[in-house]
């Protein structure tokens, strides 16, 4: 539910396209996919949000790290960051229960997105 708040928040940064932006992640020394998806889609999304092309994201790997996603917006005054960090995997699991409940009371088919349980459709 975080990273789907933080998608949202990257919204915000629009307002100071003119910065240099950069993401960086850190997980687990066994994760494979290298940078994750939830990096991409983090991307993509910011990339949208300031209508410029942004260095790839930067990704590490090491230890037990469940998930850190950090997002930088950097001028020559101050810097902003956003960062969103998974302290376990109960995270991911209350997530998916929440959005099943809310999809349970959806009365009409459709595509779903779980801003759409966050914020509403």
């Amino acid at each position: 539910l975080g990273v789907a708040v933080l998608n949202e928040a990257l919204k915000s940064l629009g307002a100071i396209s003119h910065f240099d932006f950069q993401i960086e992640e850190l997980h687990h020394n066994r994760k494979k996919d290298k940078p994750s998806g939830t990096a991409i889609t983090l991307q993509e999304n910011l990339e949208k949000a300031v209508g410029k092309k942004c260095p790839e994201p930067v990704a590490i790997r090491g230890g037990g790290i469940f998930g850190v996603h950090k997002i930088y917006s950097m001028s020559d005054e101050e810097v902003l960051t956003f960062e969103h960090t998974a302290l376990n995997r109960t995270v991911f699991a209350k997530g998916a229960v929440q959005a099943a409940q809310w999809l349970a009371k959806q009365k009409k088919p459709g595509l779903y997105q779980i801003r759409d349980v966050l914020f509403g459709k």
